[in-house]
């Protein structure tokens, strides 16, 4: 009884000493039981690598890579607007010889004079808006290559005349319209015709804005 008592007796803040203490050794046991990082050695910083490439080669291959840009589509643009010329005067040509009356049949004229106004209509009008539309979008690309320089002249182009080609003085009748077709088609789609004539003033053209620029000139 007297330790009964006794323990009934003691202080009240024994207990929550005990008990403190007992938490605190668990949060100890805890934290001495947490994952361990591992100290990983110090990484070595690599020196810098110099660049070996010249910038000047790069801009270079993007110039010369933009002008044949624009030649390429400078000979596309030309030559299809050639191919649907040909093919409106071809029909032309038909109309004209269905819609001829008998006496013109009779003493028919050259092809030459009989087209000529048909030529300039048909195809030499339409080739020279596209080219016009081309050579603005040319000098707008001279600006930028050459920023704050004279812009180079372009070659003018020289206009043949078709009509004048001797081959279309074989007489304007329906007898002869493979020929003048064959003709008016070599004049304008040939390897010398209008279309030819055009991708060659802008590959010559090309090839010297390259050398302006120190770059070496294309093979094609």
């Amino acid at each position: 009884m007297a330790r009964i008592w006794e323990f009934l007796n003691r202080d009240i803040r024994s207990f929550k000493r005990g008990g403190t203490k007992g938490r605190t050794n668990e949060d100890e046991v805890a934290k001495s039981e947490g994952p361990i990082q591992e100290s990983l050695p110090p990484q070595s910083v690599e020196p810098a690598v110099a660049s070996e490439v010249d910038t000047r080669h790069i801009d270079r291959l993007r110039f010369r890579r933009e002008v044949m840009d624009w030649r390429d589509g400078y000979h596309f643009a030309v030559t299809r607007e050639a191919i649907l010329a040909s093919g409106m005067l071809a029909d032309v040509v038909k109309k004209e010889l269905n819609d001829s009356s008998v006496l013109r049949r009779v003493f028919a004229k050259p092809a030459s004079e009989v087209l000529e106004s048909q030529i300039e209509s048909c195809v030499e009008l339409a080739m020279r808006r596209k080219r016009h539309e081309e050579e603005v979008a040319l000098r707008k690309n001279l600006l930028r290559w050459f920023p704050g320089r004279h812009i180079p002249a372009m070659y003018p182009f020289r206009w043949p005349k078709l009509e004048w080609d001797a081959r279309l003085d074989l007489k304007f009748k329906a007898s002869n319209l493979s020929q003048i077709q064959a003709v008016l088609n070599d004049l304008i789609l040939g390897d010398k015709g209008l279309a030819a004539r055009h991708r060659d003033w802008a590959t010559q053209f090309a090839n010297d804005l390259l050398e302006k620029r120190d770059v070496e000139p294309d093979s094609v």
